[in-house]
């Protein structure tokens, strides 16, 4: 062809400059842009009659893992969400925080111990 581009170079440089694309879109990804955060475990202590820390920042997706340190049985419970059922001395349960928004909770035996966790993405 004379004077212009023939149809095989012409496929040619879209592969190529698809290649690019390709290419680029991988490093962005690779560097943390747009990839997916790593999950975090939080810790909650129960002890003195209190849930250390009182509000907990999480991300959706992580593990709060509650522990008894206290002398006496304990629960983690947000009526109708989550309960801890009985948390004997020395024993913990855990949750994977499945939504945004604040979840405020309480022991059941004790009213007076509140907690909260607040889930954003």
């Amino acid at each position: 062809m004379k004077g212009g581009v023939d149809r095989r170079t012409r496929c040619a440089a879209a592969v190529i400059g698809w290649a690019f694309v390709a290419v680029g879109a991988m490093l962005f990804l690779g560097t943390g842009c747009g990839a997916s955060r790593a999950r975090v475990t939080h810790r909650v202590e129960i002890v003195a009659m209190r849930f250390e820390p009182a509000v907990l920042h999480v991300a959706v997706g992580d593990t709060v893992h509650w522990t008894n340190e206290d002398l006496v049985p304990h629960t983690a419970t947000r009526k109708g969400t989550f309960d801890s059922g009985d948390l004997p001395p020395g024993s913990f349960w855990t949750l994977v925080v499945a939504h945004d928004g604040v979840l405020d909770y309480s022991c059941r035996y004790h009213p007076v111990m509140k907690g909260s966790i607040v889930a954003g993405s």
